[in-house]
């Protein structure tokens, strides 16, 4: 009986995280409106250091991002490049700062989304956001029997001023994720630490969900 209810909730768990990763690769793609792009990512020159275009699309999304953001949003999500906060990284279940996606209006979701994917492949992008769906199959399994899990729990943190020329970083973080990402004077020279891991590492298939190992 249990594991019919075990392969219930991964049945239906799966379908969510179909739809969420769905949404989550649009959001990765989507633009703002011209007139609120500071700068374009993805558009360069031939020839560029790739470590500067890398810090440079970082930049555009992560100031895009800034633009939406209300001021008390803000004073969530921006700290001072040299504070103590951006060494406090871990990838356990645990109180954060930050702004998390449960704060952020849809459009701004996918602004973060997009900052998200300006420092991962595709190949990355598509794990992370799988990772971080799979906290909606721990809290059906767990039956608040564990810690909180909430897949709108997940908090970016932006450190210093981004810019074509500027050093900072930023951070992206929750359960089995943390993934930080350092600028300097204009050029991606860092993207430690980085933790994925995956619990449950694999999802069972039903329906038109294939079965899949994250």
């Amino acid at each position: 009986m249990r594991r019919g209810r075990l392969m219930a909730v991964a049945c239906v768990a799966g379908i969510g995280l179909a739809a969420y990763l769905a949404r989550a690769r649009d959001d990765a793609g989507a633009r703002p409106a011209a007139a609120d792009v500071k700068a374009t990512p993805g558009f360069h020159m031939l020839g560029d250091d790739p470590l500067v275009i890398a810090a440079r699309d970082m930049a555009a999304a992560a100031d895009n991002l800034l633009a939406s953001l209300s001021s008390d949003q803000k004073q969530k999500a921006v700290f001072e490049f040299k504070n103590d906060e951006r060494l406090n990284w871990h990838f356990i279940p645990r109180e954060r700062k930050g702004l998390p996606l449960k704060e952020m209006a849809p459009e701004q979701r996918e602004l973060a989304h997009a900052l998200l994917g300006s420092g991962l492949g595709q190949r990355g992008f598509i794990e992370t956001v799988s990772i971080i769906s799979l906290e909606q199959i721990l809290r059906d399994i767990e039956q608040g029997k564990g810690p909180k899990r909430d897949p709108e729990m997940y908090f970016f943190s932006i450190f210093g001023k981004p810019g074509p020329k500027e050093t900072w970083g930023w951070r992206v973080e929750g359960h089995h994720v943390s993934l930080n990402f350092t600028v300097l004077n204009g050029r991606a020279v860092a993207g430690t630490p980085a933790f994925l891991g995956t619990n449950p590492g694999v999802v069972r298939g039903c329906g038109f969900w294939a079965p899949r190992r994250i």
